[in-house]
């Protein structure tokens, strides 16, 4: 039965509760007026009497999480992502996590989201205008619109495999433009001793071991000394720091080996493989500056991740087959490493370039040198077209016998005459 407390709480509400169609007590608060909860109270509980009976159906768990208080359904999304949120459900990367967590109070500020039922409320027109006003308008690439979009896209399909919402409010948006603005080029062989040349002992280092592995800055970053693997001559990649979350084995030239062991000695091994910084970019700008590189050229600009180009680009101009450099670039896909990473050198294109001149211009020397041996043999035939097969004659010395054809007016087959029948 439904019921009301005698006196108001410290707000000035009054607490009542009612039995649910399981039997159970279920409490609430109401308002300041008695009377208007003891109603809501009946009210509450004549509904649990329906759904009991049959008269009412039951309403689905979206509709009982709908008034959630949104901050409480986000919070649990990114604790969810930081356990098992991430791909083959490991954890987000911590600078992930950061950012989602940055990107979801930013929609739910941008969307004036207050409880979870508000999202229900045809939110794909009001999430494509903040995107347009305050994201594009800024002048974002399509990436960073991207990333806005698959945060709250992401929300949403985790809130229906928890069975928070019943349907995701934002199908049917498309994808962004995903062209990159800023291209990024690979290092000449001669871009690449300069910046060597100029760079400290520390991050020379540092830019050996990007061009030999192709690593990310941030792996670079995770390296510790126990990574260092002597014996199978290169580095151990853990799962919890690669970007594709495999562990994974990379293997170094003998010269960078021995320079690596020789930098991490008499050092524990969880000590930092390498000095590295989180200010990788602004370090390498200092270096190619020093080094007379300059930073936009032809095919697009020379950054700190256009070393991972180098790498991949070298790899292909060494002899690396396409499945190689997938590899070697621990891709999942080879559109990507084809595509976008490996670069088909200036140099390399004027080089083939030539040697397709040399094949077109051995084959008109072929087709010279034919028409003059034609010619030739025609000359030499001159004449031979008088000779006409009746006036051949074959003579076998064995038995001075005579093969020979008739006149040209006697069109019969070739025939036999012995000399001893003329005779």
């Amino acid at each position: 039965m439904a019921w009301v407390s005698c006196k108001p709480l410290a707000s000035g509400r009054y607490r009542a509760g009612y039995v649910t169609r399981d039997k159970e007590r279920k409490t609430f608060v109401g308002t300041t007026k008695k009377s208007d909860t003891l109603k809501a109270a009946q009210q509450f509980e004549v509904e649990e009497r329906e759904i009991r009976v049959k008269l009412r159906a039951a309403p689905g768990p979206e509709e009982q999480h709908a008034n959630r208080p949104i901050g409480e359904v986000v919070t649990e999304y990114i604790r969810f992502g930081r356990s098992q949120g991430g791909r083959r459900n490991m954890s987000w990367a911590r600078r992930y996590g950061r950012r989602r967590e940055h990107l979801m109070n930013w929609w739910v500020a941008k969307l004036g989201l207050r409880v979870l039922g508000d999202v229900n409320n045809n939110i794909l027109a009001a999430a494509q205008r903040a995107i347009q006003q305050d994201v594009q308008a800024t002048g974002r690439t399509g990436k960073t619109c991207c990333e806005y979009r698959e945060c709250l896209m992401a929300f949403c399909r985790w809130a229906i495999r928890m069975k928070y919402l019943a349907k995701n409010p934002l199908e049917g948006w498309p994808q962004y433009d995903m062209t990159p603005k800023m291209k990024r080029r690979c290092l000449t062989e001669q871009e690449i001793g300069a910046l060597l040349s100029a760079a400290p002992d520390h991050r020379r280092l540092i830019y050996e071991v990007a061009l030999a592995t192709g690593l990310r800055a941030n792996e670079l970053r995770s390296l510790k000394i126990g990574n260092l693997d002597v014996e199978a001559g290169g580095l151990r990649l853990q799962a919890e720091w690669t970007k594709n979350r495999h562990e994974d084995f990379q293997p170094l030239p003998n010269s960078l080996l021995r320079k690596l062991v020789a930098a991490s000695e008499d050092k524990p091994e969880n000590a930092p493989l390498l000095k590295t910084s989180h200010h990788h970019d602004r370090n390498f700008t200092t270096d190619r500056e020093k080094a007379g590189i300059p930073a936009d050229k032809f095919g697009g600009r020379a950054t700190f991740h256009s070393l991972r180009h180098t790498a991949i680009t070298l790899a292909g101009d060494c002899g690396a087959s396409a499945k190689e450099m997938q590899t070697f670039a621990r891709h999942s896909d080879p559109r990507l490493t084809l595509n976008v990473y490996a670069k088909v050198r200036q140099g390399r294109q004027s080089e083939i370039a030539e040697r397709i001149g040399n094949v077109i211009e051995d084959a008109k020397r072929s087709v010279d040198v034919s028409e003059q041996r034609a010619q030739s043999v025609h000359a030499k035939a001159a004449g031979a077209e008088t000779c006409s097969p009746n006036n051949i004659k074959r003579r076998n010395l064995g038995d001075n016998n005579q093969w020979y054809r008739g006149p040209e007016s006697n069109r019969r087959p070739w025939v036999y005459e012995s000399h001893a029948l003329t005779n």
